[in-house]
Order: C-alpha cells, then structure tokens, then sequence
C-alpha cells in the first residue's frame, strides 16, 4: 500500500508538473504605452524703430507731410502648431494721418492680412505649422497728412498706434471670429 501511495504521488508531481511547464507555454503579456506631447503656439511682437527693445518708440516732433517708419512685426516662433495670428491696431493718429501706415488701402492693412468682419482694427492670418520662426510684418510706415494746421496737429499731441498681437491655436476653431474671442483670453504682446 505504502508504494502505490507513493507511486501516486509520485504521478500527481509528474501531472503537476506538466501542467505548470503547459500553462507557462500558454501564457503572454502585451502592454500599450501612450505617450503624450502638448502642442504650442508661441509669437513675439517686436518693432524695428525699438533700438531699447522696451516695447515702445517715441516719435518727437512729426510734422505734416512726413513719412515715419513704424514696423510692427509679429514672428511665430518655431514648434508652434497651426494658428490664427491677430493684430489690433488702435490708431491715435487717424485724425492727422493719410492712411494708418503706408501698408493700407483704406484704412485696410494690405500686406497679407484679412479685416476681421465686425471688429475695427482687427487683422489675421492663418499660418501654417512652422519649423522655422516666420516673422510677418504687420505695416511698415505712416504719413501725416501734410495738409493738417496747428490746432489739428494740437489735438494729437500725446497720442500712440498700438498694436496688440495674439495667437491661438487653428484646430478647433469654428472660424476666425471664434478664434479671436478666445485669442483675447490668451496671453497678448502690443508693441
């Protein structure tokens, strides 16, 4: 009895065995790692005439019938994604000058730039997924109006063209105008 029971036993390890080398043959092990990487838009506002690089310029002294360069430039800096870039020119000058810069048609900056329907001042461009920083020039110049008087020129005494540039992302936005609305949320530059 004792060696049948052992034979048993003996059985039930090889059995065992067998099994267990039988279920690790059987086995496998997958695994799905995601890894994420957050896009970005990134944009400077710079201006040439800035030699402090303070973010403003003073003109002294303009003169009727003068031509003074101003030039704004926005550049969207490399990595960004695919966005809509705005600028908002608030001009202080538009009593006394010919146009808002030498760049316009009508008070319409012409140098690429599309009016945002419903919002004056308002200008944007969609810019492709960049590599590479990708300066755009906004305008370039302004003339005073050469047949302005004293009172007139007076009257703009202290006064400034502003320029504010945004930027927000192009994917999942409905168009332009919903783009500027949440662009005005974003972080902007004015020069």
């Amino acid at each position: 009895m004792k060696k049948m029971l052992m034979m048993a036993v003996a059985v039930i390890l090889v059995v065992v065995i067998s099994v267990s080398a039988t279920l690790a043959y059987l086995t496998d092990t997958d695994d799905v790692v995601n890894t994420f990487t957050v896009g970005k838009v990134d944009i400077t506002l710079t201006e040439k005439e800035d030699t402090d690089n303070d973010g403003k310029h003073t003109f002294e002294d303009i003169v009727p019938g003068h031509k003074y360069d101003k030039t704004p430039v926005v550049t969207v800096k490399a990595d960004s994604e695919k966005c809509y870039v705005f600028v908002k020119v608030e001009n202080g000058l538009k009593d006394v000058e010919t146009t808002v810069a030498a760049d316009t048609i009508d008070g319409q900056i012409r140098t690429n730039w599309t009016a945002l329907a419903g919002y004056a001042g308002v200008y944007y461009k969609v810019v492709e997924e960049t590599t590479a920083d990708t300066p755009i020039t906004v305008f370039s110049s302004f003339t005073v109006n050469g047949e302005k008087t004293n009172t007139e020129m007076d009257a703009v005494d202290g006064k400034e063209i502003k320029v504010t540039a945004y930027a927000v992302q192009f994917d999942g936005m409905a168009d332009a105008a919903a783009a500027w609305k949440v662009a005005q949320g974003a972080n902007k530059y004015g020069a």
